[in-house]
């Protein structure tokens, strides 16, 4: 006799425990980290080439923070690593630094050029030129210069946990020091 009702469904089960994810994504972003930095040395080949090619596009010459900012990112989901880098901070930092990097890298390219020169990489890329030609457009370019050197001095601020009294004590403790 045939067995009666709906029959039982073919189910995949894929269970992670979350520090297995936490370890997978952690090596996943060292190893494009690592990769991305080959191929700064060495864009003779294929898939270097590409890579390079890319990052080079959407950061231009701000692009060697890029890898610096994925292998801190990796380095966070270890848990086991202690270390000052891996602080939120630092990677918000990081990328604020980039991405103000990347625009003040786009101030230097001729107005007309601008769009091809992101699309060929130079500059700061196709993100430089978004973040200038943003800023140009809304605050002017001397209100664009202002703004990206004060997000430069933010980034540093929050890479290096500091403050501004502090750069101004180390600075006076230099002056009396030469005298």
């Amino acid at each position: 006799m045939a067995k009666r009702g709906r029959k039982k469904k073919f189910k995949v089960s894929f269970n992670v425990s979350p520090s297995t994810l936490r370890s997978v994504l952690a090596v996943g972003l060292l190893l494009f980290s690592a990769l991305v930095i080959i191929s700064f040395f060495t864009p003779d080949y294929y898939i270097n080439q590409k890579i390079h090619f890319a990052v080079k596009r959407v950061f231009g010459h701000s692009a060697w923070v890029m890898p610096v900012l994925t292998a801190i990112l990796g380095l966070i989901f270890i848990d086991s690593l202690k270390n000052k880098i891996k602080e939120m901070r630092v990677v918000l930092g990081l990328a604020l630094f980039m991405i103000s990097l990347s625009g003040i890298f786009h101030i230097f390219v001729k107005r007309d050029m601008m769009k091809q020169a992101a699309l060929d990489g130079k500059g700061g890329g196709l993100l430089g030129y978004f973040i200038f030609k943003t800023l140009r457009d809304m605050i002017s370019i001397y209100g664009a210069i202002v703004v990206l050197l004060g997000l430069v001095i933010v980034s540093v601020i929050l890479i290096f946990n500091t403050s501004i009294d502090e750069f101004v004590e180390l600075y006076r403790e230099k002056i009396k020091a030469g005298e």
